[in-house]
């Protein structure tokens, strides 16, 4: 019997702060019905909300605040860390493998030879709540291997870190700071350090992606390149139904600057990577768009193009002259993305690409035809 009754006593003792702050929550919320306009009620209601554990009740309260004081510090702040303390931890992992065939992997005007190669990409993104912030760590490897071309075997890994902040009901920051390395023609091709900014959201039907790069890049002895600074600017804005149901548009623009030295310029071919790693220092700007039909709901056709202008600083070029090389870059190409086949989870894609370098160095021009065969999943 006593026991029980300690049993009792300590249920009681243990309970009463929370059925007062029921009590007191339940106050502040009949106030706020018939003042809803009231700022520090709202305030008041939305600090004892997250004190006692119910955050989306205090994701309430800083959402009526801001309706009626959109600058109000406070609930902003509040917002974001409630906001970041309920979403669940999330990991996403997405794979490509393939093989390929390229009419001219060294990229050489003449005497061009043929290969094949295996490729593989991993990209992972996890995000998690920690400290009242949400927090984003990305990782990206890639691999080449060639057939008959082993100097062109590549290997390129990076991770990245940083928090995520929403700016807006339909945006977000991510400033993250990370590091790189890759491997190519048998050394270690360069290592770098980077801080980026990435803003994400959607805006009048398009989704959007806007990324800020700047680092410093250093190059193995083996290449012609030693080190520098590099920058980059990229945006990506996709749309759903522009023209018609089941179609999509793609359009993805860049610029980009290299301060790497480095004593004379070459091609460095990396194909199933982005080609924004070059030797020497240049100045490029681009864009690619692409579209995407619907056919049937296993069958979508895709056609793209590419164009890029890269200037150098002045070298000198095959000819033997000292000028700034100048390269005029474009490419079409064509698509088929088989969706879930059977009962293969993932996506099966078939693609061709024609690439063209119109140099005013000759020996640095060059046509390019590729085909690959890509399996790709997310998990």
């Amino acid at each position: 019997m006593r026991l029980r009754l300690f049993a009792l006593a300590i249920f009681f003792l243990l309970a009463a702060p929370m059925v007062a702050a029921a009590d007191d929550l339940a106050q502040l919320n009949v106030q706020i019905v018939n003042d809803p306009t009231n700022i520090e009620l709202n305030l008041r209601y939305a600090r004892l909300a997250e004190e006692r554990g119910q955050p989306r009740k205090a994701l309430a309260a800083y959402e009526r605040v801001l309706a009626y004081d959109p600058n109000n510090a406070e609930a902003k702040k509040g917002l974001e860390r409630v906001r970041a303390g309920i979403l669940p931890a999330v990991t996403e992992i997405f794979t490509e493998f393939g093989a390929g065939w390229d009419s001219n992997p060294h990229l050489v005007p003449t005497g061009r030879r043929s290969d094949a190669d295996l490729f593989g990409r991993v990209s992972i993104r996890d995000e998690r709540t920690l400290w009242d912030t949400r927090w984003r760590t990305t990782g990206l490897f890639i691999g080449n291997i060639y057939k008959d071309s082993g100097d062109l075997d590549y290997g390129y890994g990076s991770l990245a870190l940083g928090p995520v902040y929403a700016i807006s009901p339909t945006f977000t920051m991510h400033p993250a700071i990370g590091g790189a390395a890759s491997y190519f023609d048998h050394h270690l091709f360069y290592s770098e350090a980077f801080a980026s900014v990435i803003f994400e959201g959607y805006q009048n039907g398009w989704v959007q992606t806007y990324r800020f790069r700047g680092g410093y890049r250093d190059f193995d002895s083996f290449f012609p390149a030693s080190d520098g600074f590099f920058a980059d600017a990229t945006a990506k804005f996709a749309k759903p139904e522009v023209f018609t149901a089941g179609d999509l548009v793609v359009f993805s623009p860049w610029v980009r600057w290299s301060g790497v030295g480095g004593s004379f310029l070459t091609n460095t071919p990396t194909v199933g990577v982005s080609n924004d790693v070059q030797l020497g220092r240049y100045g490029e700007g681009g864009a690619r768009l692409e579209y995407y039909l619907t056919l049937v709901d296993w069958l979508i056709a895709g056609a793209n193009f590419s164009y890029g202008e890269r200037a150098y600083a002045k070298s000198p070029l095959s000819t033997g002259a000292f000028l700034k090389r100048r390269d005029d870059i474009y490419g079409p190409g064509a698509s088929l993305i088989f969706r879930n086949l059977g009962t293969l989870p993932g996506d099966v894609r078939l693609d061709y690409r024609y690439e063209r370098d119109s140099s005013n160095d000759p020996m640095s021009s060059y046509n390019d035809h590729i085909v690959t065969l890509t399996y790709a999943r997310r998990w």
